[in-house]
């Protein structure tokens, strides 16, 4: 329910529903990872709780990309962008067609001075950006839908 309401620009909403989600004894690694972008994107400045929550979803959900764009943006918000940087690179060896995570690489090249990277970002951001939100919305919806099978199939039927 969260995602849905996620995905419908209902952030506020999402929000609260993942908390209540979260709040369950034991919650899903993917509402982890849902509540820390929700946070990110409504502009909370706890970024040591988006990190905190990223860093369980990481440790659980297989080759997240998308955890550590999220991240990198955490990093980034703090100042830290040596860590900003590697979340991103992580990204990219993950999911080499992550088009956003690109994007954000370049400028932080250029920013501690690795003109040719920033280069090569741009240059691979270029070739992805045309089905990027379309990649990203469909590796969001295969998470979630991998976590929903995985508890369905786990769940004890009376």
């Amino acid at each position: 329910m969260a995602f849905a309401l996620y995905e419908k620009g209902k952030l506020e909403d999402a929000e609260r529903v993942a908390a209540e989600g979260l709040a369950s004894p034991a919650p899903d690694s993917y509402l982890y990872y849902l509540h820390a972008v929700i946070l990110l994107k409504r502009g909370s400045p706890d970024n040591e709780r988006i990190l905190r929550e990223l860093a369980i979803a990481e440790s659980t959900i297989p080759s997240c990309s998308l955890c550590y764009l999220a991240e990198s943006k955490a990093h980034r918000a703090l100042g830290d962008i040596k860590a900003a940087i590697a979340d991103l690179e992580c990204a990219v060896r993950l999911s080499p067609d992550l088009a956003e995570a690109w994007y954000h690489l370049a400028p932080l090249y250029d920013r501690v001075g690795r003109r040719v990277d920033a280069a090569s970002a741009r240059e691979q951001f270029q070739k992805r950006r045309a089905d990027k939100e379309d990649r990203e919305s469909e590796m969001i919806r295969n998470m979630f839908i991998h976590a929903f099978s995985s508890t369905q199939s786990s769940d004890p039927r009376p």
